[in-house]
């Protein structure tokens, strides 16, 4: 019954919650209540940590878990690539970090791209930025997140699986975030859209904020 195993639907040998029923707990809700919590704590690794020790007046308090892995499902998203001068570029906002200092551990990107508009062998690139793509060249902002990948369309379809990891702490304290999925066409094919569909997957930890 107990977690991670699997989630307790709050019943108990002595109530039924789906009755609604009201009775004080007793021994039977007690060693459940209790068996659910150690769990929960045994997969957080309270007490199993090794905390640093501390001088004279400095006191600590630690986060047993602070690395979050968030993935995102993507499913038919639409990035319109408007033309440019011989080129096109395109994004699509993806997801926005809480407030504080963003450290990256690594991104794992699993797409599939289709396009009608891009059917032939067409080549670009994609990366993740915290800012939308304003050109051609993926640069700066553009690939805060995740290097620019190759991909290549054919029978207007590509993959692209690519992984990276982020040196630098960027600094969300006054602003959050954000994570854009950018897109730039090397072969001046025209305007079009890309549709993206798939995993984008973000290991970070929140450093704290201001």
């Amino acid at each position: 019954m107990a977690y991670p195993t699997s989630i307790w639907d709050g019943n108990t040998p002595n109530r039924d919650r789906s009755l609604a029923q009201k009775k004080s707990p007793n021994w039977q809700d007690w060693n459940v209540l209790t068996s659910e919590l150690i769990a929960v704590e045994n997969k957080l690794g309270v007490g199993s940590r090794e905390d640093g020790s501390v001088e004279t007046g400095v006191t600590q308090v630690s986060d047993s878990s602070p690395v979050q892995k968030t993935v995102l499902s993507l499913k038919d998203i639409s990035i319109a690539c408007a033309e440019g001068t011989t080129k096109e570029f395109g994004s699509s906002l993806l997801f926005t970090f809480p407030k504080g200092a963003i450290k990256v551990l690594g991104v794992v990107v699993d797409l599939k791209l289709t396009s009608t508009d891009y059917s032939a062998v067409e080549e670009g690139d994609l990366a993740l930025g915290d800012i939308a793509a304003t050109d051609r060249a993926l640069t700066g902002q553009d690939i805060t997140w995740l290097a620019a990948a190759a991909l290549t369309f054919a029978t207007g379809e590509a993959t692209v699986q690519s992984h990276g990891d982020i040196v630098a702490v960027q600094d969300g304290t006054t602003t959050p975030k954000p994570v854009y999925l950018n897109i730039a066409m090397d072969n001046g094919g025209g305007a079009g859209t890309v549709v993206a569909s798939g995993t984008v997957t973000i290991t970070w930890v929140n450093l704290g904020d201001y």
